[in-house]
């Protein structure tokens, strides 16, 4: 086999780095999409938490509402019960 030619060798070597840069590219490409997939699952899972978040805090509240109402009918029981005579 005859040694190539000062053009043939630059092109070889060319078509080399042409080839690893088609591969970077293509790695590039895949980790791409993989952090598109990571992002819209991340996404989910944060408009799951806030809905949670949500449910938490009006259950905190209703929690809160309804102490307080039971508290005012414990005190209207009890003034009842002074006002006739019950102790």
């Amino acid at each position: 086999m005859s040694e190539p030619t000062s053009f043939e060798g630059l092109a070889l070597i060319l078509g080399r780095v042409e080839g690893k840069v088609d591969t970077i590219l293509a790695a590039e490409q895949r980790r791409d999409e993989q952090i598109a997939r990571l992002d819209a699952r991340m996404s989910a899972v944060e408009t799951k938490l806030s809905v949670v978040e949500a449910k938490a805090s009006q259950r905190k509240a209703l929690a809160a509402a309804i102490w307080s109402g039971a508290i005012a009918v414990i005190g209207i029981l009890i003034s009842l019960a002074d006002a006739i005579g019950l102790k």
